[in-house]
């Protein structure tokens, strides 16, 4: 399961990913980790697919400059807990290779937490740089990402965070696309007040489906928008 964070006033966005996060625990390499950032083709809660290639731009970028994206703690730009050796792309997704270091107080804790399984999950922070929307699923395909930091993530507790935090939801953006797409005024603000309960009840419903129907109501609404403009 993958967990939607906030997207900022400046774009940025974070992904929380159920990952293959390896720790190993020996002499040699005492705080090394690996996993994926990110996986290929697979649908996020709120919709969303990145496709194979988003990354290769970033990446090398990030080369060029001969540095990594920051290994950050909850994504905390003042909290880093360690370096990223290796990112690259693969046929799963975004891996990632690195090593904590170990004069960092929390990157003792982390390391202690990784070794009991308490923690499961990496984040990137990313900016989407080019992006289509599927027009048979409504899902949006982010085609290129600017990637800013790779985190160690606790799984966040509060799902009721979704109705305020989800990324890419703004009302007046939303009512806009619509009425650009050919709906009026009226049956654009009666779309968005839909998405508004389907949030809602994501957020309060305690079983999965429910909390998967924002996500169907997103893509349905995307996938009109895309049939009117078509």
């Amino acid at each position: 399961m993958r967990i939607v964070e906030r997207k900022s006033s400046s774009g940025r966005e974070r992904f929380d990913f159920a990952c293959e996060l390896k720790f190993v625990q020996d002499e040699e390499r005492p705080g090394f980790v690996e996993g994926y950032g990110a996986v290929f083709n697979s649908l996020d809660r709120v919709g969303d697919i990145i496709v194979p290639g988003a990354f290769k731009s970033s990446i090398a970028d990030w080369k060029k400059a001969g540095s990594m994206p920051p290994m950050l703690w909850q994504h905390d730009p003042d909290n880093p807990i360690g370096v990223w050796t290796d990112l690259r792309e693969d046929e799963k997704g975004l891996h990632a290779t690195g090593e904590l270091i170990l004069d960092v107080p929390q990157a003792k804790i982390a390391r202690a937490l990784l070794g009991r399984g308490a923690i499961r999950h990496l984040s990137i922070g990313y900016k989407t740089i080019d992006k289509a929307i599927d027009r048979t699923t409504g899902a949006r395909l982010l085609k290129q990402i600017e990637l800013f930091e790779v985190s160690l993530v606790t799984v966040p507790a509060m799902p009721g965070a979704l109705v305020e935090n989800v990324k890419d939801f703004d009302p007046g953006e939303m009512e806009g696309d619509l009425r650009d797409a050919g709906l009026s005024r009226r049956h654009s603000k009666i779309a968005v007040s839909i998405f508004r309960k389907a949030l809602q009840r994501d957020a309060e419903g305690p079983e999965p489906g429910l909390r998967d129907e924002a996500a169907d109501v997103l893509m349905s609404l995307r996938k009109a928008t895309e049939a009117l403009r078509a």
